[in-house]
């Protein structure tokens, strides 16, 4: 058997398992860029490869069961469901390459061999043990993981109207995960009391997201510790975030900072003013639409000292009655200046950013990332690259599906069909349990000769 088929029908097996692990996201996981990649970084064919590492863990992100138990089930019942396969295309191929060189002759010299060169491992079922697995995980080049984020947050090909007066819109917000209590973590997430600084509970840590308005896709994050504020993590992210974009935001994102930022880095954004702040009205628009200027504050701790901040910015002040408390007053700053757009269309979109489809909070839960249960600093970045692909490609899913249908994937079609909010029942281990075992139930005989005896020694004593 030639060296070409053999290496044809390796892929043949990586192919099935690849198709039988992506499942529905089939059709939105970057596969050729993926491929492109590996190409350029030649790497050891194993059973628990890069690509198939990779695949099991965005499986097992949609789990209820995030343990590694679990993981090497799947995978492991989908590597031996495939092995029939492969078995009956190298008997046909044997079987039409031994009548061709039948009808061609029989040449002289030493018999030629018919089986492939294809690694045993191949062929025959895999171990359930997780230490492999494990392995794999930790072998995982978390750039490859990077990249397919990157291709599962763009839904530049799918139509849906996610663009608000020719601008993107993102919604940033920070929400706390809890972490396994291991010694890597702690150093880096341990929980201190602001009055004693002393290590409290388990290690937690502050996760910054960005969230696309319209396709709900997780376009952006950064992860600190408890200690770290917000506005930091979100100045990590601005650079990365495309030109014109426009940021919803809450109050404490109503930093002259961040404003100074927004502007350096080509994007707008919208925030409440409940904060009283000083300024200077610089033209009036309309009834409660002006031009202010609004002067240097003090540098924050967070923001590099190299990082100077202008003596003054104008921004675009809106005061108007809250319209769920008639009587309070309510103010809101934004850096659109453009005044063909108006206040009521500024105020509307603003109070579209508690829509629940992506906040922030309900994705957590609904991804089951309250709790990260990855004990080393870079597999927690790997266990939530991989979460939020997942989290992606359902969106992806949603936006297609919908695309021609009366729902909208603005709409809360995922809140409706998923039970959130419920009490997550996990060992240490990150296994999941449906309910805590009762224990031996009071009276129940003893068929275990080892208990039976145990019980009888204690007597005795």
């Amino acid at each position: 058997m030639t060296l070409n088929y053999s290496l044809q029908l390796t892929e043949q097996i990586n192919r099935l398992i690849r198709e039988d692990l992506l499942g529905l996201f089939k059709t939105y996981y970057p596969q050729e860029k993926l491929l492109e990649y590996r190409q350029n970084t030649s790497k050891r064919d194993r059973i628990y490869n890069e690509e198939t590492t990779l695949l099991t863990m965005l499986i097992t992100a949609v789990q209820s069961d995030k343990s590694l138990q679990n993981s090497v089930n799947i995978y492991a019942g989908i590597h031996t469901s495939n092995i029939s396969k492969i078995q009956r295309s190298i008997e046909e191929a044997n079987a039409k390459e031994r009548a061709k060189d039948k009808s061609e002759g029989v040449k002289k010299g030493r018999p030629k061999k018919y089986n492939p060169r294809i690694a045993k491992s191949k062929l025959k079922a895999i171990s359930t043990n997780t230490g492999s697995y494990t392995t794999a995980k930790q072998r995982l080049d978390v750039e490859m993981v990077k990249m397919v984020y990157e291709e599962s947050a763009n839904f530049e090909n799918i139509k849906i109207d996610k663009q608000w007066k020719g601008m993107d819109v993102v919604i940033t917000d920070g929400t706390y995960i809890q972490m396994q209590d291991s010694k890597e973590l702690r150093e880096l997430y341990e929980v201190k009391s602001e009055s004693e600084q002393y290590k409290t509970g388990y290690p937690q840590a502050l996760l910054q997201v960005m969230i696309e308005q319209g396709s709900g896709a997780i376009k952006h994050f950064e992860l600190g510790s408890r200690h770290v504020s917000e506005l930091e993590l979100v100045s990590r992210i601005l650079p990365k975030v495309k030109k014109g974009t426009l940021i919803l935001a809450d109050d404490l994102y109503n930093s002259y900072a961040i404003f100074h930022l927004i502007r350096k880095q080509g994007l707008e954004i919208i925030v409440p003013g409940k904060r009283v702040r000083s300024y200077k009205v610089i033209k009036k628009i309309s009834t409660g639409d002006e031009i202010v200027e609004i002067n240097k504050t003090f540098h924050p701790e967070w923001l590099p000292k190299e990082e100077k901040l202008p003596s003054s910015i104008l921004m675009r002040r809106l005061a108007f009655e809250d319209p769920m408390q008639p009587g309070k007053q309510y103010v809101m700053f934004t850096s659109i200046l453009d005044e063909k757009i108006n206040m009521a269309e500024i105020v509307s979109k603003y109070f579209t950013r508690w829509d629940i489809e992506i906040s922030i909070r309900e994705m957590k839960t609904i991804m089951d990332i309250n709790v990260v249960r990855s004990k080393k600093p870079d597999m927690v970045i790997k266990e939530l690259l991989t979460t939020f692909i997942a989290y992606n490609l359902i969106r992806k899913i949603i936006a297609t599906t919908t695309e021609n249908s009366g729902f909208s994937p603005k709409g809360v079609i995922i809140q409706e069909y998923l039970e959130t909010g419920k009490t997550i029942l996990m060992d240490k281990k990150g296994r999941i349990y449906q309910r805590w075992s009762p224990g031996r139930i009071a009276g129940a005989p003893e068929t275990d000769n080892v208990t039976q005896n145990s019980r009888k020694t204690r007597a005795a004593l």
